[in-house]
């Protein structure tokens, strides 16, 4: 990444850097809050399928922001314009993640049954929400039960990290995020 281009100012650069700075905190808490948050919010059946809508929305805005950036390209103000328009999205995101409700499962743990089961009753616009409730204390009485490290590189957690690690080597070196 070139900081300070030939015949570039270096006010204009300071913004770019922090637009960029802005831009890769958004990012940043949107890659690991999003999933994670839609995993603790989202029925089990919805689960697997929304922590996985990440990646598509990502590979969707750098598609959208090449569109921008081709149809820009003769404008005086292309390149201002396109780095201005890809601060939406996280500047959006970094505002909205405080504005999320804790999730159920957090409030079990951290404010007891009562308060989670008025937000899951609240999200899921049902009363009946015992069963879930049920299983979400059982996931935390589990989680309790701590395992040794050892227990960590058993072959069916290593199988599990191979997965995760692979997954994501792969989408790097496709090339897709510099592009």
């Amino acid at each position: 990444m070139v900081i300070f281009p030939p015949g570039g100012s270096k006010k204009i650069m300071i913004f770019i850097l922090i637009g960029r700075i802005i831009e890769g905190t958004g990012v940043g808490c949107s890659s690991f809050s999003c999933p994670l948050y839609a995993s603790e919010i989202a029925p089990t059946n919805l689960r697997g399928m929304l922590s996985g809508f990440m990646q598509l929305t990502v590979v969707t805005g750098l598609f959208a922001a090449n569109v921008v950036n081709y149809l820009l390209q003769n404008h005086k103000w292309g390149w201002r314009l396109s780095n201005g328009i890809i601060l939406i999205a996280p500047i959006i995101i970094m505002i909205g993640i405080c504005l999320c409700p804790e999730t159920p499962r957090w409030l079990f743990k951290k404010k007891g049954r009562k308060a989670a089961e008025n937000s899951l009753q609240r999200i899921r616009k049902t009363r009946d929400v015992t069963n879930e409730l049920d299983a979400i204390s059982d996931a935390i009485r589990e989680e309790g039960n701590q395992v040794s490290t050892r227990e960590l590189f058993t072959p069916k957690i290593l199988e599990r990290l191979a997965v995760g690690i692979g997954i994501h080597v792969f989408q790097q070196t496709t090339g897709i995020n510099p592009i």
